[in-house]
C-alpha cells in the first residue's frame, strides 16, 4: 500500500511545503525486522558507505534548474552538471554539518526558520547524494529501499527515475523499487532538504543537523511474504494475582499485496531462551493482503521485566523466508491509579536520552548504544524516554535484552509556537496542535512510531510527542493509539495545555504528566481525590552542569505515593560538538554560539548526566545512589538498628545484594581515622517492596570522635554490565558526633605572641609564624612560616560563586545586587593583645557600586600562643537582598601546596542538596583532581559539612579546622575566571591555588529548567557566627 501515488517524473514537485503530501511512493509503515532466506542468510543489503555528495546552499538552485531554465530540474541534468564540476564524498550515514557543509546550530525552543507554516525559506540548504550498487538477477523477488532516518525530507531516484518522497526524520521510509532496478549496476540518487513543512513538528531541543544519518538498505523479499505482524501477550495469574499460571502469545499476520494468487503457508515456532520449542502453529494467508492469527499457549511462563528480561523467540517461516522476533511475556495495566506490570506495582527510575554523539551527531552505532545501556544499568537506571523521537530502529532490541522500560515518543515537538511575537506557553502553545493543516502530519508521526516498534516488549508506554500544546490533532492521534494498541499505556505531557475555546478530551491519555514540578505540587496532586490518573514526571531534576541537586525529596514522594509512577531525569548526556584539541592539550567541545549562528541557546544543550565522551558527571553517581534498589533508614543508628526496604519490583533482595558494613571514627586532623568494626551480613529475606529490621554489631564508641556507619550493598552476581562485588549503592548514618571543640586543644609548644604596628599593617609574630594584617583590607596580607610565604596574595572575604548552570535564574538577582562585583569596605580595624593572644579585628561592609552592603561583618583574627589563627566571623545579612551564594574567607595558597586532605563529604564534590553519592570520611587528593571539568566553567568541586581541610607540600601543611563544620573548595581557578570563560579549554590557572573556607554554600538544585531552590537549601540566615582555626605545621 502506498501513501500517495508515485509520479514517474523527472521534475521536482514542492512536496516539502505541502502538509497534505507527506509521502509519495512509500510503503505503509511495518514492524522492524530482518528477513532471512531459507538458509538463514540476511535478505538485507546495507548500502551505507562512502557516497558521492554535492552540497547546495539553496534548494532553489535545484528546483529552478541548474542551467537557469526555470522549468524544474531534471535529476539527470543536475548530476551531469555536478560531474562537470566534481562530486565530493561523504559517509552514509552521517550529518553533513559534521563534514564541513553548512554550519551547526543549537537552538532549544525557537524555530530555526520564520514561523510561516507550511512554508520554509527559499534559501533552503540541501545535499544530493549518489551511490551505485550491484544487484544480481532476482526473478522471483521484490525489492525495497529502506531508509532508517533522513533529516528533514528527501526525494529518491533509482536509475534516473523518480521513486518517491518522504519526511519524518526519525522514522523509516520504505519504497518498493522492483520495477526500477536493473540486473547489475544500479544508480541511487537522494536529494535531502534541510527544512520542510515537517520542520515545524521537529523543534526538539538539540543541535539541528541534516542528511542521511541512519543506514540505508536494499531488501529483497519473495513475491509473496509476510508484510507485517503483531505480537501480543496475555497472562493468567494465580489467586495472588502475581504468580503466572499460564500465558498466551498471540501472532497476527498480514500478507503482502501485489504478489501471486496462490496461498501463502506460514509456520511459526515459539522457543524459550535455551532454544527449546515452547509451542508452534501454522496458518495460511489465502490471498493478497489477507490476515490470520495464531495463538501459542505457554505453561509456567517466565515473565519479562526490566529486572528479569527473559526473552522467548518467535520464528516465522514461509517457503522462502524466515523472520525472528523477540517475545517478552508481560502485561501492563492500571489498577486503582497504580501502574502494574505483571500484577506488581513498578517504579520508573529513568533518563531522557537522545541519539547523540559529539563526533558523529545523530548517527550512532550499536556499540555506542550498548555503552550507554551498560552505563545505565550499572547506575540502577531502569527506564528510557526516547526524547523526543524514535531512537535508532535497533534500539528497542537492545532494551529488550538488557532490561529497560521504554517510553517511546513520536517525532513531534512544536515548542516554537511559544516564541513568535506575542506568543507564550499560556497563549499560543496549542496553535499548531489546533491547526487542521497539521492533523494529518501529527497522526502520521504517531502511527509511524507505534507501527515500527509495536512488537518490542520493552515499550510499556507510547508518548504522543513533546511540548507541542494540545488540541484536535493529538486527540485524534491518541484515540488511534488506544484503538490500535490497547495493550500499552499512553502519555503526553502537553495535555495540560488547553486552547482558548477548546475543552480538552484527555480520556485516551492514561498518565498525568507534568515536567519539573516542585515537590509541594506533587503533595497537592495526591491530596486531591479527584486526581485518578497515575502521575509520571517525564522530565525532572535538570542535570545541566553542576547538578542536579534535591533528588532526595522527589524519591521520598515517589515511594510515599503508590500512584507516583516515577520519572526520567533530563537528560542522559551532554550535547556538544567535538572540535579537536586546543593548543593547551585540552579537548574542545562547542555549543550554541560557537558556530557563527545568530540565533542560539548557548550551552543549554550541555545538560546531561555524562560528558559527551560518556565520562560520568557527579550527577550520574548522585542519581545512582538515590535510586539504589536497597534503601535503608535508621531506627537507632547508635545501636546499629536500621530498617531496610527492598525497592526491587520483582527480585528478592537477599538473592541480589549482600550488605557490607563499616563503622569508622574520625573527625580530627590530629587523630587517625579508625575502623572500629566491619564485616558482611546477609540481608533479610525481602520480597519486592517489603521492609524488615536489620541490626549490625556495634563496638564501644570512642569519646569525642565522629563515628559513622556506612552500609554498602554489593552485587552477588556478575552481569554483562557490572562485576560481581560491584555496588548497587550505599547509605551512611552518624552514630556519634564529637562534643569538644578543636579550638580548645592545647597540645603544642607555646611561644610568646608579639604584636608590631607598621604604617599599613599589623604584624603578629609567634615563634616561626608571621602573620601580616592590612589595616585597610580587613584580612591577612601574608602568612609566613620560617620566612617562607604560605600565601601568594591577600586573603579576603567571599559572598559570590561562579554561577552554576542551575543558578541561571538566581544569578540575575545576584548581579542586580552586585554580588559579582562586591567590594570590601573596612570601616574600622585595630589590633591588640589580650591574655597572651593577639587579636586583629575589623568591622567590614561588603557592597557593590550603587548598592547597599549585602553583609556587615565583624571579623576577629586571633593568633594564640600555640601558633594557631582562630577566625571568628559575626555576620549580619541584609535580608532585603537576595540569598548569598556563599559566605566565607578565601586564602590564595602558594602553588607548591598541592596535596589536599579533608574530613567531610567526599570523594566527589558535595553540596547541602547534592550529596547522595558522597559519604563522610577522610579523603586525600591533589588540587587538580578536585576540579570537576564542566564544559562551561562554573562553581565546582566544593565539599560540604567538613571538619577540616589541609593543603601541604613537602615541608609545610596549612590546616583549617572548623569549630563545628565548614564547606570548602580548593581550585586553580579564581571565581572570576570560572565565571568569565565560556569553555573549559579556555581556563587559565591563577598564580597558585584558591582555598575557599565557607560558613555556608547554598545548594545546587535544578533551576536551569526546574523549580526554585527550596528555602532550606538557600541557607539564607540573617545572622551567622562562625569560627575556623588555621595553623601552619612543619612536616
Amino acid at each position: 500500500m502506498r501513501d500517495a501515488e508515485r509520479k514517474i517524473s523527472m521534475r521536482l514537485e514542492k512536496y516539502f511545503e505541502d502538509p497534505e503530501i507527506l509521502h509519495v511512493g512509500t510503503e505503509e509503515t511495518r514492524c522492524c525486522c530482518e528477513p532471512q532466506d531459507e538458509n538463514g542468510e540476511s535478505r538485507r543489503n546495507c548500502l551505507s558507505g562512502n557516497w558521492k555528495f554535492h552540497y547546495f546552499s539553496s534548494a532553489a538552485e535545484v528546483f529552478a534548474g541548474i542551467a537557469g531554465e526555470g522549468k524544474g530540474a531534471d535529476i539527470t541534468d543536475v548530476c551531469r552538471h555536478i560531474n562537470e564540476g566534481g562530486w565530493d564524498s561523504i559517509p552514509v550515514p552521517s550529518c553533513w554539518q559534521n563534514h564541513g557543509y553548512d554550519s551547526h546550530q543549537y537552538i532549544n525552543v525557537r524555530f530555526p526558520i520564520p514561523f510561516d507554516p507550511p512554508y520554509v525559506p527559499d534559501e533552503n540548504p540541501c545535499g544530493l547524494y549518489e551511490t551505485e550498487f550491484l544487484r544480481e538477477s532476482q526473478t522471483q523477488s521484490r525489492s525495497y529501499l529502506y531508509f532508517e532516518g533522513v533529516d528533514s525530507c528527501f526525494y529518491v531516484w533509482v536509475n534516473g527515475t523518480f521513486a518517491g518522497y518522504s519526511q519524518v526524520s526519525h522514522s523509516p521510509s520504505e519504497f518498493e523499487v522492483t520495477e526500477l532496478l536493473a540486473d547489475g549496476t544500479n544508480r541511487l540518487d537522494v536529494l535531502v532538504l534541510k527544512w520542510c513543512d515537517g520542520t515545524y513538528l521537529e523543534d526538539q531541543d538539540k543541535f539541528r543537523m541534516s542528511g542521511i544519518f541512519r543506514d540505508v538498505w536494499l531488501i529483497e523479499r519473495p513475491c509473496d511474504f509476510v508484510r507485517d505482524y503483531t505480537v501480543t501477550t496475555g497472562i493468567t495469574f494465580g489467586e495472588d494475582q502475581v504468580t503466572p499460571q499460564s500465558a498466551e502469545v498471540c501472532l497476527s499476520l498480514s500478507r503482502s499485496t501485489g504478489g501471486s494468487r496462490r496461498e501463502l503457508f506460514v509456520r511459526a515456532i515459539l522457543r524459550d531462551a535455551s532454544g527449546s520449542v515452547e509451542a508452534e502453529g501454522q496458518t495460511t494467508l489465502v490471498s493478497n493482503g489477507s490476515e490470520a492469527k495464531l495463538v501459542f499457549p505457554v505453561k509456567h511462563p517466565r515473565l519479562w521485566s526490566a529486572e528479569t528480561p527473559y526473552l522467548y523467540t518467535l520464528e516465522i517461516r514461509t517457503e522462502n523466508e524466515i523472520l525472528h522476533q523477540n517475545v517478552g511475556i508481560r502485561e501492563i495495566h492500571i489498577e486503582s491509579s497504580v501502574v502494574k506490570l505483571n500484577g506488581r506495582p513498578i517504579k520508573i527510575r529513568g533518563v531522557n536520552r537522545h541519539d547523540s554523539n559529539a563526533k558523529t551527531g545523530y548517527t550512532i552505532s550499536r556499540e555506542q548504544l550498548e555503552e550507554d545501556l551498560k552505563l545505565m544499568k550499572a547506575h540502577n537506571i531502569n527506564a528510557i524516554r526516547t526524547s523526543h523521537y524514535p531512537n535508532a530502529p535497533w534500539f528497542p532490541e537492545y532494551c529488550d535484552r538488557y532490561g529497560f522500560y521504554v517510553i517511546a515518543e513520536a517525532d513531534i515537538e512544536m515548542h516554537g509556537v511559544t516564541s513568535f511575537y506575542g506568543g507564550s506557553s499560556k497563549k499560543t502553545f496549542c496553535t499548531l496542535a489546533m491547526d487542521p493543516m497539521f492533523d494529518k502530519a501529527v497522526i502520521d508521526r504517531v502511527e509511524r512510531c507505534v507501527k515500527r516498534d509495536k512488537n518490542a516488549p520493552c515499550i510499556l508506554i507510547w508518548s504522543l510527542g513533546n511540548e507541542s500544546g494540545y488540541g484536535n490533532s493529538f486527540e485524534k492521534a491518541g484515540r488511534w493509539v488506544k484503538a490500535y494498541d490497547p495493550t500499552r499505556l499512553t502519555h503526553y505531557e502537553g495535555a495540560v495545555y488547553e486552547a482558548e475555546g477548546h475543552v480538552n478530551d484527555t480520556s485516551m491519555i492514561d498518565l498525568y504528566s507534568r515536567m519539573y514540578p516542585h515537590v509541594e505540587w506533587i503533595d497537592e496532586y495526591f491530596a486531591d481525590p479527584g486526581n485518578k490518573k497515575p502521575y509520571f514526571m517525564c522530565e525532572f531534576v535538570h542535570a545541566m552542569g553542576n547538578g542536579p541537586g534535591g533528588i532526595r525529596a522527589y524519591m521520598d514522594r515517589m515511594y510515599r505515593y503508590e500512584g507516583f509512577l516515577g520519572g526520567c531525569v533530563w537528560e542522559w548526556c551532554d550535547h556538544a560538538i567535538y572540535d579537536g584539541v586546543a593548543e593547551n592539550g585540552k579537548e574542545r567541545y562547542l555549543y550554541g554560539g560557537d558556530h557563527g549562528e545568530r540565533f542560539h541557546d548557548g550551552n543549554f544543550c550541555v545538560d546531561g548526566l555524562l560528558y559527551p565522551d560518556r565520562t560520568p558527571h557527579t550527577g550520574l553517581r548522585e542519581w545512582k545512589n538515590a535510586i539504589c534498589p536497597v534503601f535503608v533508614t535508621e531506627i537507632d543508628a547508635a545501636n546499629g538498628m536500621f530498617l531496610v526496604e527492598n525497592r526491587f519490583d520483582f527480585l528478592e533482595a537477599s538473592g541480589e545484594a549482600e550488605l557490607c558494613y563499616e563503622i569508622k571514627a574520625g573527625g580530627s586532623a590530629q587523630d587517625e581515622t579508625v575502623i572500629l568494626a566491619d564485616g558482611t551480613k546477609e540481608l533479610p529475606h525481602l520480597l519486592p517492596h517489603e521492609k524488615a529490621a536489620l541490626t549490625i554489631p556495634v563496638p564501644k564508641l570512642p569519646e569525642n570522635m565522629d563515628v559513622y556507619v556506612k552500609l554498602t550493598f554489593i552485587r552477588k552476581k556478575a552481569v554483562e554490565y557490572a562485576a560481581c562485588s560491584s555496588t548497587f549503592g550505599f547509605a551512611q548514618f552518624c552514630m556519634q558526633e564529637r562534643k569538644v571543640s578543636v579550638l580548645q586543644r592545647e597540645n603544642r609548644a607555646e611561644h610568646e605572641v608579639v604584636l608590631v604596628e607598621e604604617p599599613e599593617e599589623w604584624i603578629v609574630l609567634c615563634g616561626t609564624l608571621r602573620v601580616a594584617f592590612g589595616k585597610k583590607t580587613g584580612a591577612p596580607t601574608g602568612i609566613f612560616k620560617d620566612g617562607k610565604s604560605i600565601l601568594w596574595g591577600h586573603a579576603g572575604y567571599q559572598i559570590y560563586r561562579a554561577p552554576t548552570d542551575n543558578d541561571i535564574q538566581i544569578k540575575e538577582k545576584w548581579k542586580e545586587a552586585g554580588y559579582d562585583a562586591a567590594m570590601t569596605k573596612v570601616y574600622h580595624s585595630d589590633a591588640f593583645c589580650l591574655d597572651g593572644e593577639a587579636h586583629y579585628v575589623a568591622d567590614i561592609g561588603i557592597a557593590a557600586i550603587y548598592r547597599q552592603p549585602a553583609v556587615h561583618l565583624h571579623a576577629d583574627w586571633c593568633v594564640n600562643r600555640w601558633g594557631r589563627v582562630i577566625v571568628t566571623l559575626d555576620a549580619h545579612k541584609d535580608m532585603a537582598m537576595p540569598p548569598l551564594p556563599r559566605l566565607g574567607i578565601m586564602l590564595p595558597v602558594e602553588r607548591s601546596m598541592r596535596h589536599v586532605t579533608y574530613y567531610g563529604y567526599g570523594p566527589d564534590e558535595s553540596y547541602i542538596d547534592k550529596r547522595e553519592h558522597c559519604y563522610v570520611d577522610m579523603f586525600q587528593a591533589e588540587v587538580e583532581d578536585l576540579h570537576e571539568n564542566y564544559i562551561r566553567p562554573q562553581e565546582n568541586g566544593s565539599h560540604y559539612h567538613c571538619r577540616y581541610v589541609s593543603l601541604e607540600n613537602e615541608k609545610y601543611r596549612l590546616l583549617a579546622e572548623a569549630d563545628n563544620y565548614l564547606d570548602f573548595n580548593v581550585s586553580d581557578y579564581t571565581v572570576e575566571e570560572l565565571a568569565g570563560k565560556r569553555h573549559n579549554f579556555e581556563l587559565e590557572p591563577a598564580s597558585g591555588s584558591l582555598l575557599s573556607l565557607d560558613a555556608r554554600m547554598m545548594g545546587i538544585g535544578s533551576n536551569s529548567c526546574g523549580p526554585d531552590l527550596p528555602e532550606e537549601f538557600l541557607r539564607d540566615e540573617a545572622h551567622t557566627v562562625w569560627k575556623v582555626q588555621l595553623q601552619i605545621e612543619e612536616l
